[in-house]
């Protein structure tokens, strides 16, 4: 099925309204020198600006392409240091535009016609309303209708796990729950490890300076096991299975093993961030306890 069907009023539910397709544009005056366009172009980060009357109606638009035409031929009034070529000696007369309350559907079903970039939109009288419609405002708002969803994977014992939030590929559900069982064994062993160290040296890890200590190396002793297992080389070939796809590579051996093993998206990342912030938090705790009286003054005195 098409994006946009003739014979559907809305076939997704996704025709926009017009401020959703529209940005601000300043219009530029008919009586503008053509030398101050360059700057003008650069300040709206557009090639082509709507062009308006001393009434502020449309009469025109101006681009680049308008601008280069004259350029070897410009000069400069040497009396008012003004250049004597206006807008309205360049400009293109004949403009195409759109009031606010525009057909969305006729609008996009002429968008293979559409040879402006800037499409003014006017009241009723044809005055700019400041706001207009531009081809790439159009293009990134369809574009974004139809981008696919995020990727997101997972190292299991069973290969790669991939899915987008409504597909599934890979190892499947199975190889997701080997994964949270493999590192729910793990986690147990180190706790169950640490636990006899702990009593056999007789070491108080709930002492606020201790449990830091023990939190780290327990965090450390995991990663370095995970690191020695299979699931890290798998790690690195769901990033790069992951890289391919989103580059639209085909899904070949030789094609993912050329894929950089890292990812901008790695959920690794983000836990190591949480339990940062939990070893920060749990450490600050600890020792608050420490300066209980210091805060019990402060709220008897400022209270």
């Amino acid at each position: 099925m098409k994006l946009f069907d003739n014979n559907e009023d809305d076939p997704l539910g996704i025709y926009p309204r017009i401020d959703d397709i529209s940005v601000d544009m300043p219009a530029v005056s008919e009586h503008c020198a053509v030398t101050r366009l360059p700057d003008l172009f650069h300040s709206v980060r557009s090639d082509t600006l709507p062009v308006i009357d001393l009434q502020g109606k449309i009469i025109g638009i101006v681009s680049e392409y308008d601008l280069a035409r004259v350029v070897p031929d410009l000069s400069i009034n040497e009396y008012s240091y003004q250049c004597d070529v206006k807008v309205h000696d360049i400009m293109t007369k004949e403009v195409w535009t759109e009031q606010k309350n525009t057909n969305i559907k006729e609008l996009f079903n002429k968008l293979n016609n559409m040879h402006t970039r800037v499409i003014p939109i006017v009241d009723k009288d044809n005055y700019y309303t400041g706001n207009s419609i531009t081809r790439t405002s159009i293009i990134t708002y369809i574009t974004r209708l139809i981008k696919p969803n995020s990727l997101g994977g997972l190292a299991t014992p069973l290969g790669v796990y991939i899915t987008d939030g409504k597909h599934q590929a890979g190892a499947g559900n199975l190889g997701l729950f080997l994964t949270g069982a493999s590192l729910g064994v793990m986690l147990i062993v180190i706790e169950q490890v640490f636990g006899f160290a702990f009593k056999y040296f007789d070491i108080n890890t709930t002492n606020a300076a201790i449990f830091p200590v023990v939190f780290v190396l327990q965090i450390s002793v995991f990663i370095l096991l995970l690191r020695l297992t299979p699931l890290a080389k798998i790690h690195a070939a769901e990033h790069q299975t992951i890289n391919a796809i989103e580059k639209g590579l085909p899904l070949t051996l030789e094609t993912v093993k050329l894929q950089p093993r890292e990812h901008v998206r790695c959920g690794t990342n983000l836990m190591v961030l949480f339990i940062g912030l939990q070893l920060v938090i749990l450490t600050f705790v600890g020792y608050l306890s420490k300066i209980e009286p210091f805060f019990q003054f402060i709220f008897l005195f400022g209270g």
